[in-house]
């Protein structure tokens, strides 16, 4: 409740209201679960990650600070966009993606405001700007420059979280192809990334929780961003489970039950389960 005391000025009365916290009971599905120590790790997995997309790249993060790393992390997604990939003497198709694939950048930041977007909105468009400079230089035909350029806008999008603090987002997700799930805590920027960063953690998962984690980061794309056509390459629980079973048998990994666990302003699921 807030009122204004003309002698006193403003007052604020503050009240909370009891959730009815339900008994936690896990849905465990069995996934790998690879840790992935300190940023430095997590950035050389991401690149690569990213690199190797054949399908999809979708990112939902609290922070993604403009810098060497992140301009770094900008170049692989507008060329994974663009269907394009970096070569000793200049630009060749991609032959994990000659077409591009589709790209989704969600993100917050710390002032929580549109403002604050910016300059990873300006990182962004001029990651853009850079390869759309060098596609014109290509020695290919005018029709196929304009379809590696048509491709880049059509496929890289970026949304902002930008509601202030009672919607702020903190999550740190990577999903690639829709099967392979990064999530844990490390944001995206130098401090965070380089030699000298932040002791954190990530989690590299294979398996149906990727499914729920996908589902999750499509919903908050969808309410944040308004655009409630845009489509997730999002996949079934059996299209799971046979990724993370070749998966399992070609690194040799053991297979864990876990299970994904939210938060919002719809679920307490983590105050549950704690």
């Amino acid at each position: 409740k807030v009122s204004l005391d003309t002698q006193n000025g403003l007052k604020i009365d503050v009240t909370t209201e009891e959730k009815d916290i339900k008994t936690y009971k896990p849905k465990l599905t069995k996934n790998v679960v690879e840790p992935i120590i300190n940023g430095p790790n997590y950035f050389k997995e991401m690149i690569s990650a990213v690199r190797g997309a054949k399908e999809s790249v979708d990112i939902e993060t609290f922070l993604y600070y403009t810098g060497e790393k992140t301009e770094a992390l900008t170049r692989a997604l507008v060329l994974k966009a663009a269907g394009l990939r970096e070569g000793s003497d200049r630009l060749h198709y991609d032959p994990l993606a000659t077409k591009g694939v589709p790209v989704h950048v969600l993100f917050n930041n710390k002032k929580l405001t549109v403002e604050g977007a910016q300059p990873t909105i300006n990182q962004l468009k001029d990651g853009m700007a850079k390869l759309e400079k060098e596609i014109k230089a290509l020695p290919i035909t005018e029709p196929q420059k304009k379809m590696y350029i048509d491709r880049l806008h059509e496929n890289l999008k970026w949304g902002i979280i930008a509601d202030g603090v009672a919607k702020a987002d903190h999550r740190k997700v990577l999903v690639i192809d829709g099967q392979t799930g990064y999530v844990g805590g490390i944001n995206l920027g130098n401090h965070f990334l380089q030699e000298d960063s932040y002791h954190d953690m990530a989690l590299k998962i294979s398996g149906p929780a990727v499914g729920e984690i996908h589902k999750e980061l499509a919903t908050n794309w969808h309410d944040f961003t308004g655009q409630r056509k845009e489509k997730f390459n999002l996949k079934s629980e059996k299209e799971l489970e046979k990724y993370r079973n070749s998966y399992a048998s070609e690194k040799g990994e053991a297979v864990a039950k876990a299970d994904v666990i939210v938060t919002d302003d719809q679920s307490n699921e983590i105050e549950s389960a704690i």
